[in-house]
């Protein structure tokens, strides 16, 4: 049986992204746990599990700590550290680093690839964001190409970018109070599964670790061998098993 006859699935274009407006410029990811929150409301669904991915994961870690009632499971593929952290490859040595932006949002605006990627979505250069993701994103299994074609015309129209550069500066649920951490992942009671890729530079499986061992209990996580950032496409059959199994639980 196929995934979607089994569960209904709903993956909607968070503000700013796909084909979503963007009137109300975003401040923290706190908006878009508000945004989800609505849009469930408006679709009258009470409770459901929510997955997110990269920094959808920071959105779904907001969600189930703001709004507990609303939410079943929580499945966090793939997720930016719990200080918003995400990693680059030197392009001079390969060495996995952290940006030099990364804790500088004046930096960050005025870093030269960023502008690169921003200059990108503003024309909509589809030839310079498919390598750019396939480089970045899909360093193991590429997608086939009428998918990786209908991602792109997706991903051409994110208009949010320097936002959310801010909002992932800004992000950070530990309980360290002197570097404005919000403590909320201690507030987050949902039964959680963690899924990533040994292999993943972008967001290394040891920051997801982390998230299991403040969660204890409650989360389990899965590390995929063979596997960068997109388990979907390295591991397609394993990831949908995986999840199902979850939520059937």
């Amino acid at each position: 049986m196929k995934f979607a006859e089994a569960f209904r699935v709903i993956a909607p274009d968070m503000r700013g992204f796909g084909l979503s407006s963007y009137a109300t410029k975003l401040k923290s990811f706190d908006d878009l746990a508000k945004d989800l929150h609505y849009f469930l409301k408006d679709m009258k669904i009470d409770k459901c599990s929510v997955l997110g991915w990269d920094i959808g994961a920071c959105v779904a870690l907001k969600f189930a700590a703001q709004y507990p009632g609303s939410i079943d499971k929580l499945i966090l593929v793939s997720p930016v550290s719990l200080t918003g952290k995400t990693y680059i490859k030197d392009p001079d040595n390969d060495e996995i680093v952290l940006p030099e932006w990364s804790d500088d949002i004046d930096a960050a605006l005025n870093d030269r690839r960023l502008k690169e990627i921003q200059h990108a979505f503003k024309v909509k250069d589809k030839a310079f964001l498919e390598t750019f993701y396939l480089t970045e994103f899909y360093t193991h299994k590429m997608p086939e190409q009428e998918r990786l074609n209908s991602y792109i015309e997706n991903f051409v129209n994110q208009n949010n970018l320097p936002d959310i550069i801010r909002c992932l500066l800004n992000y950070n649920i530990t309980r360290d109070k002197e570097n404005n951490g919000t403590g909320e992942i201690e507030a987050i009671e949902t039964e959680t599964l963690i899924l990533c890729g040994q292999d993943d530079f972008r967001t290394p499986w040891e920051e997801a670790k982390e998230i299991k061992d403040i969660l204890g209990g409650l989360a389990t996580i899965k590390v995929f061998s063979d596997a960068g950032h997109c388990l979907f496409e390295d591991h397609f059959e394993d990831f949908i098993k995986a999840v199902a199994a979850f939520c059937y639980q």
